[in-house]
C-alpha cells in the first residue's frame, strides 16, 4: 500500500499527466453499483465527476477528483482520483456485514473512496467508455467496505 501511494504521488509530482479530448461527459455506469455519471474536466488533465448509484434498496451520491495519465497508446488514458460519498437506505435496506447487523431504521452513511481505472476516448464519435475500481470505506454507519468495479459509457461534448 505504501508503494502504491509513493508512485501515485510521485506520479503527480512529476506532471506527467496527459489531457483529455473533451470537456464534459454524461452516461451510465454499470457494476456492482448501477446508475449516472457525469465527467467534467476542470483542467486538461484533472476531473471531477459525480456519480449517481443504487445499491441495498438505497442510493449513493459519489463526488471524485481525477487525475488523467497518458497510456502511451491513443485516445486510451489511465486515473486515479479520490473522493467522498454519502447514501440513503431506507428501512433496512442496508447491510451491515462485518458483524451482521442488519440495520432496520433509515440510515446515513458517510465515507472515503479511492478510484483507478481506464478511459478510451473515441476520436470520430463523442462517446468514451471508461472501466474502473472504487473502493470504499465507510465513516458514518460503518458498512461493508467494497470495491465497486465498473464500466462506465458517456457521450461527450467537447
Amino acid at each position: 500500500m505504501k508503494r502504491l501511494v509513493t508512485i501515485f504521488i510521485l506520479c503527480l509530482t512529476l506532471g506527467i499527466a496527459s489531457a483529455q479530448d473533451y470537456s464534459t461527459g454524461i452516461g451510465l455506469r454499470f457494476g456492482f453499483f448501477n446508475g449516472i455519471t457525469v465527467k467534467h474536466f476542470v483542467q486538461p488533465s484533472r476531473s471531477l465527476e459525480g456519480i449517481i448509484t443504487t445499491r441495498w434498496k438505497g442510493y449513493q451520491l459519489t463526488g471524485l477528483y481525477q487525475w488523467h495519465f497518458d497510456t502511451g497508446m491513443s485516445n486510451l488514458y489511465w486515473f486515479l482520483g479520490a473522493g467522498v460519498h454519502t447514501g440513503f437506505y431506507n428501512n433496512g435496506g442496508y447491510y451491515y456485514d462485518r458483524h451482521g447487523k442488519y440495520y432496520n431504521k433509515t440510515v446515513t452513511p458517510v465515507g472515503v473512496d479511492g478510484v483507478a481505472g481506464l478511459e478510451f476516448v473515441f476520436p470520430s464519435v463523442p462517446i468514451t467508455l471508461t472501466f474502473d475500481a472504487r473502493p470504499f470505506i465507510e465513516l458514518v454507519y460503518p458498512g461493508p467496505e467494497a470495491i465497486d468495479v465498473a464500466f462506465s459509457a458517456r457521450f461527450y461534448l467537447e
